[in-house]
């Protein structure tokens, strides 16, 4: 497995946060997962929001792993946060609610980090200052293709969406104004050789297709599809402010934000490569898995090989859940140990509120 890290690791810049929201909709990941309670969930960490969405059902344990330690510090952080703040003081440190004065919440937070993630965020203030929610690569990247929809739209078509009360009406909203010009924005915004500002160019190593049919496509299915005042994802892309970060993940919502503290400890994070840490623990540590987007950065080789680790690790009868962005990487049932739930996941992928991804697996260990 020495491919994954050579390919990517290597080329990566390990400092930066590569995201500091999470792009994938927890919610078909819960209902993939099926978490119960005697469960060990291992999960790609990026920026936590999964990882902390899926605590709320209450496993036995989570291990949130990731290369990239920038993505560990924002979830110290965020256990942090839910240990000793309340919800508002929360939404406010993370860069959610307006806030004259972050350091003071993260002072007051401070003394649960360990002392690496301690020195980073006094090393990494402004970041914190201006907002964690939205300082991300990626997130910096949709704050621009947001200007673009606004630039086109204008005035009349923002308030036209924003006043949209049901699925309908936005149906209507995109008749009148998913233009042509729209159209051919989106296609150039999201070309390759223009996502480099958002996203490595190493995570583009493997995408050949032309994909922007498909993400034009997928963006008309939300909209019509899946009402705005619970589509938070849309509504940062979209609109000009965001009315409801609750509506995101579940761990931002203030009803859930008591249970969230009694659950957190049940969190560790390993900084490692996947394949080295599945290689340490015994087989059968782990019943359920979150690999985000991970296999799409590699060969078809190399994700092979990994899925078959993972169906070798993971304890019989267990399940995992991956999407596919742009690139097509899946086990196609060719791997002895994983059987591809094809129905079950096309069914949830018609009900995911994010459209970048073109495909969302679940495999069974069997």
């Amino acid at each position: 497995m020495s491919e994954l890290k050579s390919k990517i690791a290597e080329k990566l810049d390990l400092q930066e946060i590569a995201y500091s929201m999470l792009w994938e909709d927890s919610r078909i990941l819960n209902l993939a997962l099926k978490i119960n309670p005697d469960d060990h969930v291992l999960s790609i960490c990026s920026a936590g929001c999964n990882v902390l969405s899926m605590l709320l059902a209450k496993p036995k344990a989570i291990t949130a792993i990731d290369f990239n330690q920038s993505q560990l510090m924002i979830l110290e952080l965020k256990i942090a946060g839910i240990k000793r703040l309340d919800h508002a003081e929360f939404m406010k440190l993370l860069g959610f609610y307006p806030c004259d004065d972050r350091i003071k919440l993260f002072d007051c937070c401070a003394s649960e980090l360990p002392p690496s993630a301690l020195s980073w965020w006094q090393q990494h203030q402004k970041l914190m200052i201006d907002g964690i929610a939205y300082s991300g690569r990626l997130e910096l990247y949709l704050k621009r293709l947001r200007e673009n929809f606004l630039r086109i739209w204008k005035a009349e078509g923002l308030a036209v969406l924003k006043s949209c009360q049901n699925i309908e009406e936005q149906a209507r909203f995109w008749q009148r104004y998913g233009t042509d010009e729209v159209k051919h924005m989106l296609t150039d915004f999201v070309a390759k050789q223009n996502q480099q500002s958002g996203r490595d160019a190493a995570k583009l190593e493997h995408v050949h297709d032309n994909y922007a049919e498909g993400l034009w496509q997928r963006l008309e299915h939300t909209i019509k599809t899946q009402p705005m005042s619970d589509n938070f994802f849309n509504q940062y892309i979209l609109l000009d402010d965001h009315q409801q970060p609750e509506h995101t993940y579940d761990y931002l919502n203030q009803n859930n934000f008591t249970e969230l503290k009694s659950l957190v400890n049940r969190i560790t994070l390993v900084h490692d490569q996947l394949e080295k840490h599945l290689t340490s623990v015994p087989i059968g540590t782990y019943s359920k898995g979150n690999f985000s987007d991970i296999f799409e950065y590699m060969t078809e080789d190399a994700t092979k090989e990994l899925l078959s680790l993972i169906g070798k690790s993971f304890a019989k009868s267990g399940r995992i859940a991956y999407w596919n962005l742009f690139v097509d990487r899946n086990s196609r049932n060719q791997i002895s140990s994983l059987s591809l739930l094809q129905e079950e996941s096309q069914n949830l992928h018609l009900d995911d509120r994010l459209w970048f991804y073109k495909n969302f697996f679940i495999e069974t260990i069997i």
